[in-house]
Protein backbone atom coordinates (compact mmCIF):
# COMPACT_ATOMS: atom_id res chain seq x y z
CA UNK A 1 0.00 0.00 0.00
CA UNK A 2 1.40 3.35 -1.13
CA UNK A 3 1.12 6.61 0.94
CA UNK A 4 -0.17 9.61 -0.80
CA UNK A 5 2.37 12.47 -1.31
CA UNK A 6 2.14 15.62 0.40
CA UNK A 7 0.31 18.06 -0.78
CA UNK A 8 3.32 20.12 -1.73
CA UNK A 9 5.01 17.11 -3.48
CA UNK A 10 1.70 16.95 -5.40
CA UNK A 11 1.76 20.71 -6.38
CA UNK A 12 5.16 20.10 -8.10
CA UNK A 13 4.23 17.33 -9.69
CA UNK A 14 1.09 18.76 -11.34
CA UNK A 15 3.76 22.46 -11.99
CA UNK A 16 6.39 19.73 -13.78
CA UNK A 17 3.25 18.35 -15.64
CA UNK A 18 2.48 21.28 -17.11
CA UNK A 19 6.14 22.45 -18.17
CA UNK A 20 7.70 23.52 -14.93
CA UNK A 21 11.81 23.58 -15.34
CA UNK A 22 12.64 24.30 -11.54
CA UNK A 23 13.77 21.78 -8.85
CA UNK A 24 11.32 21.04 -6.24
CA UNK A 25 13.65 23.74 -3.89
CA UNK A 26 12.82 26.06 -6.83
CA UNK A 27 9.00 25.76 -6.41
CA UNK A 28 8.74 25.97 -2.83
CA UNK A 29 10.35 29.12 -2.71
CA UNK A 30 8.23 30.10 -5.51
CA UNK A 31 4.99 29.14 -3.80
CA UNK A 32 5.77 30.06 -0.68
CA UNK A 33 6.94 34.02 -2.36
CA UNK A 34 3.62 33.69 -4.29
CA UNK A 35 1.91 33.16 -1.02
CA UNK A 36 3.07 35.57 0.96
CA UNK A 37 2.38 38.18 -2.08
CA UNK A 38 -1.15 37.30 -2.47
CA UNK A 39 -1.09 37.52 1.63
CA UNK A 40 0.16 41.31 1.11
CA UNK A 41 -2.28 42.01 -1.28
CA UNK A 42 -5.04 40.51 0.40
CA UNK A 43 -4.18 42.85 3.44
CA UNK A 44 -3.64 45.92 1.68
CA UNK A 45 -7.34 45.33 0.02
CA UNK A 46 -8.63 44.82 3.34
CA UNK A 47 -7.51 47.96 5.17
CA UNK A 48 -7.13 50.27 1.97
CA UNK A 49 -11.26 51.44 1.78
CA UNK A 50 -11.26 54.72 0.45
CA UNK A 51 -12.07 57.87 1.99
CA UNK A 52 -15.82 57.51 1.14
CA UNK A 53 -15.95 54.20 1.78
CA UNK A 54 -14.41 55.03 5.09
CA UNK A 55 -17.32 57.99 5.58
CA UNK A 56 -20.21 55.46 4.55
CA UNK A 57 -18.54 53.11 7.33
CA UNK A 58 -18.43 55.36 9.97
CA UNK A 59 -21.68 56.78 9.10
CA UNK A 60 -23.46 53.25 9.16
CA UNK A 61 -21.95 52.87 12.92
CA UNK A 62 -22.97 55.80 13.91
CA UNK A 63 -26.52 55.54 13.30
CA UNK A 64 -26.38 51.67 14.41
CA UNK A 65 -25.13 53.33 17.72
CA UNK A 66 -27.83 55.70 17.62
CA UNK A 67 -30.90 53.36 17.23
CA UNK A 68 -29.58 51.03 20.09
CA UNK A 69 -28.82 53.52 22.52
CA UNK A 70 -32.24 55.01 21.69
CA UNK A 71 -34.01 53.86 25.04
CA UNK A 72 -31.09 54.67 27.26
CA UNK A 73 -31.16 58.25 26.00
CA UNK A 74 -34.84 58.70 26.74
CA UNK A 75 -34.38 57.21 30.12
CA UNK A 76 -31.90 59.68 30.89
CA UNK A 77 -33.21 62.54 29.70
CA UNK A 78 -36.89 61.09 31.71
CA UNK A 79 -34.61 60.17 35.11
CA UNK A 80 -33.31 64.06 34.98
CA UNK A 81 -36.83 65.40 34.58
CA UNK A 82 -37.99 63.76 37.42
CA UNK A 83 -34.95 64.96 39.50
CA UNK A 84 -35.61 68.35 38.39
CA UNK A 85 -39.70 67.61 39.23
Amino acid sequence: EQKAQPASVQEYEYAKKAGYTGTYSQYQNEDANRKAAVARASNANAQGLTPYQQFTATQSISKDNQARTENAREMARQATLIDTA
